[in-house]
């Protein structure tokens, strides 16, 4: 099931058969995979995979399949932070739940700065 794109993937939920879990496959566009894109690709996944913390997803395998290259991350059920903005009124949070937010990007970007 497609859950989402971004500039060079689209997203599908789907079930890691050895994990027994769901999981969000990324997958770089075909027309984008080029030896450029593809590098791009799989540097994102290895930085990804090489934080843990709570408000990072994890990263469970990168690989390609035919000619599909594709990285398994953890899904995160709910909206994201722009679904959410637009079931808001006039699109604006409120002041602790924007300070909530950025204390949760705040440590999340800590963490990433510590490992890279």
């Amino acid at each position: 099931q497609r859950i989402g794109q971004g500039g060079m993937a689209e997203v599908y939920l789907a079930v890691h058969e050895r994990l027994h879990r769901q999981v969000a496959i990324k997958v770089l566009r075909h027309e984008l995979a080029t030896s450029t894109n593809l590098q791009r690709f799989l540097q994102e996944a290895r930085a990804s995979a090489a934080l843990v913390h709570p408000n990072i997803v994890q990263v469970y395998d990168i690989g390609q399949h035919d000619e599909l290259n594709y990285i398994a991350q953890e899904y995160v059920a709910g909206v994201n932070l722009k679904e959410h903005l637009q079931k808001t009124p006039r699109h604006r949070l409120g002041l602790r739940e924007t300070l909530s937010i950025l204390l949760q990007v705040t440590a999340a970007l800590q963490q990433s700065s510590l490992t890279g």
